[in-house]
C-alpha cells in the first residue's frame, strides 16, 4: 500500500492530492510521494498552504487503518499504521503554529489517546509517548488540563494526578468513568488499536521503559518541529521540563532541598537522618551473611535521570578553540569523557 515509489513528477502528485475526485487512498500515496521528494522549505509552504486537504487525507485512511486493524489485525496492517502515522508526524512537525493555535485540537488528542491505550502493544505505547510529547510542544501554554494530566501519566508507577478533583490514571483520562444520566449521549469508548502480540519484548520495569523514552523524546525532539520563529524550539522543550520538575522529579527526588544553591550553599551541619528501612533481601543457607537492602522508592527512576543529565555535561564536543598540544581536539578531560562512556555502555 505504502511502497516507495521512485522519483516522480511532484507537481502532478501535489495536483492529485489536492483532487477532491480521487480516493483517499490515491490522494495519500500522491501526498506521500510530495514529502519524499520535496525540500524542507517547499514542503514547509506545501503544509502551510493545504493543511486542510492533507489532514482530511490522513483522517480518513487513519480510519480504514484502524477498521482494519480491529477486524483483522495481520501484519500488514500493522505497516500501514506505521505508514499513516509518519503522515502524522510530518503534521505535528510542519503545522506548530496552527496546532498552537488549537487547530484539531479534539481530533489529534483523539488520535493520540488510541496511541496511548494501555491495551497497546509497548511498540506502539511509546510512539504515542513520542507524538504525544511533539503535541504538547506545539500547543505550550495552550494544552488544557487534561493534556498536563497525561503527560503526568505518561509514565506507570507514578502517584496518579488530580484531574478535576480526582485521582486519574492514565485509563481513566482516555476513557473516563461514566457518571451520566440515561437521556444524555455517551462517548463510545477507545479500545487499542494493536495489542501485544506473542513475539514481543517484554519489560519488566514499565516505569524504567517509559521514563527513558520520555527523556529522550524530550531532547532529541526538540528542534523537530519546523517553527517560523526558532526560539519556539526551547520554548517548547522548556514546557516539557518545566512540567517533568513539576510531576516527576518530586518523587524521584523525595528529600530534594529547593532552598539549597551552589552559589548560596548552607554550611550548617544538617540534622542527623533518620534510621533507613531495610528490607532482607537473600538469607545464605549455609549459615553465611544474610543481604539487606534500603527500600527506596523509584531508585531505578532516579538512577535514569541522573545519567541522563550526566550525559549533557560529559558529552565530547569538538574543540572551537586554540588547539593546545596533547588535548587532540577535545576541550574536556579524557578521564571524563571515559567515564560519559562508560555510562553510554
Amino acid at each position: 500500500m505504502f511502497s516507495k515509489k521512485p522519483h516522480g513528477d511532484v507537481k502532478k502528485s501535489t495536483q492529485k492530492v489536492l483532487d477532491p475526485k480521487k480516493d483517499v487512498l490515491t490522494r495519500l500515496k500522491h501526498l506521500r510521494i510530495v514529502i519524499e521528494n520535496s525540500e524542507a522549505p517547499d514542503l514547509k509552504q506545501f503544509f502551510d498552504l493545504y493543511y486542510s486537504h492533507i489532514y482530511y487525507v490522513f483522517f480518513e485512511n487513519f480510519v480504514t487503518i484502524e477498521v482494519g486493524l480491529k477486524q483483522k489485525g495481520h501484519k500488514s496492517q500493522r505497516e500501514e499504521l506505521d505508514s499513516i502515522l509518519f503522515i502524522f508526524e510530518k503534521i505535528l512537525q510542519l503545522l506548530p503554529e496552527r496546532i498552537q493555535s488549537r487547530w484539531q485540537f479534539h481530533s489529534i488528542g483523539l488520535i493520540l489517546k488510541k496511541l496511548l491505550h494501555t491495551g497497546n502493544s509497548l511498540k506502539i505505547r511509546r510512539e504515542g509517548v513520542r507524538l504525544f510529547l511533539l503535541w504538547m510542544q506545539a500547543l505550550q501554554s495552550n494544552a488544557e488540563h487534561e493534556q498536563l494530566c497525561m503527560f503526568a501519566c505518561l509514565i506507570p508507577g507514578f502517584p496518579a494526578p488530580l484531574y478535576r478533583g480526582t485521582p486519574r490514571t492514565l485509563d481513566t483520562l482516555i476513557n473516563p468513568p461514566l457518571s451520566l444520566v440515561e437521556t444524555q449521549v455517551t462517548p463510545e469508548e477507545i479500545t487499542p488499536l494493536v495489542a501485544p502480540q506473542s513475539g514481543d519484548k517484554n519489560q519488566e520495569d514499565l516505569t524504567a521503559f517509559f521514563l527513558e523514552a520520555l527523556l529522550k523524546y524530550m531532547v532529541n525532539q526538540a528542534k523537530s518541529l519546523e517553527w517560523r520563529y526558532k526560539e519556539n524550539h526551547e520554548r517548547g522543550f522548556n514546557f516539557l521540563f518545566g512540567h517533568f520538575r513539576k510531576f516527576y522529579l518530586p518523587h524521584i527526588f523525595p528529600n530534594f532541598a529547593m532552598e539549597t544553591s551552589l552559589y548560596n550553599p548552607i554550611l550548617d551541619v544538617p540534622p542527623m537522618r533518620s534510621k533507613p528501612y531495610y528490607n532482607m533481601v537473600r538469607r545464605e543457607q549455609d549459615g553465611g551473611e544474610t543481604l539487606y537492602c534500603t527500600k527506596e522508592s523509584f531508585l531505578q527512576a532516579r538512577v535514569i535521570f541522573i545519567r541522563w543529565l550526566v550525559s549533557f555535561w560529559l558529552e565530547p564536543r569538538p574543540n572551537t578553540q586554540t588547539h593546545i598540544p596533547g588535548t587532540e581536539g577535545e576541550n574536556i578531560p579524557k578521564n571524563l569523557q571515559r567515564a560519559a562512556a562508560g555510562l553510554a555502555a
